[in-house]
């Protein structure tokens, strides 16, 4: 739509930055490309929902802690962490 107000020279500079662009490679390593964890349900070695192995699995430790952890945190918190468990299994997947 703009095309017949850009004069040729801009056209083409514009026209080579658009296939530079399309044809850029990243290396393997390259951390800017990638995104930082992100965090997932873990279904597979989960006991009922997946929410502590995949806790678990994102802060890369063993998934008992994160189950003593939400054990002790029901027991004493008067059942939030039930409420927290629950939340983070309905929005996270």
């Amino acid at each position: 739509p703009f095309s017949p107000l850009l004069r040729h020279r801009h056209r083409t500079c514009i026209a080579q930055w658009t296939y530079r662009m399309s044809n850029l490679k990243f290396r393997e390593g390259d951390d800017a490309v990638r995104p930082a964890k992100s965090f997932a349900l873990d279904r597979t070695n989960g006991k009922m929902m997946g929410v502590c192995s995949g806790i678990a699995r994102y802060f890369d430790i063993d998934a008992t802690w994160v189950r003593l952890g939400f054990v002790a945190g029901t027991l004493l918190g008067f059942g939030s962490f039930i409420l927290l468990y629950l939340a983070i299994a309905l929005i996270a997947d």
